[in-house]
């Protein structure tokens, strides 16, 4: 599918999806896209996915919209180039929020996405970007 160019499509889609706030759109849209990307697929193919899932994770409040981005992050995260792109988007506070949600799938996925991280970044990421996030 994402040979297909399928991205090209669904992440505009997305982003207006976001700033109208058509949650169903939204929701279904996100459901997609997680269940497109596969951290076997090269990151070329899923790099600009990357700045609507955080986007996403940082502004919308549906648990399962959520839930379908968290994992659709953790994704993108194989790999050094991965890594560094979340870092961008500042979105570490909103992982580790996600820590203290009811729901335990939410937890399990930010605990992973988190994990995954810690383990793969390099030492000065994690030093310098969970510092400047008060996460420790």
């Amino acid at each position: 599918m994402l040979d297909c160019e399928v991205l090209r499509f669904l992440l505009p889609l997305l982003e207006a999806a976001l700033a109208e706030k058509e949650d169903w759109l939204l929701e279904q849209g996100t459901w997609v896209l997680s269940n497109l990307l596969n951290p076997r697929l090269a990151y070329e193919k899923i790099a600009d996915s990357i700045p609507i899932l955080c986007t996403i994770i940082k502004e919308v409040t549906d648990i399962e919209v959520c839930t379908d981005a968290l994992k659709a992050i953790w994704s993108t995260l194989e790999g050094k180039r991965g890594i560094a792109r979340i870092f961008e988007f500042h979105i570490i506070p909103h992982l580790v929020k996600f820590l203290s949600c009811p729901d335990d799938t939410v937890v399990y996925i930010a605990l992973i996405v988190l994990h995954s991280i810690i383990l793969s970044a390099s030492d000065d990421q994690i030093d310098v970007k969970f510092r400047v996030f008060h996460v420790y």
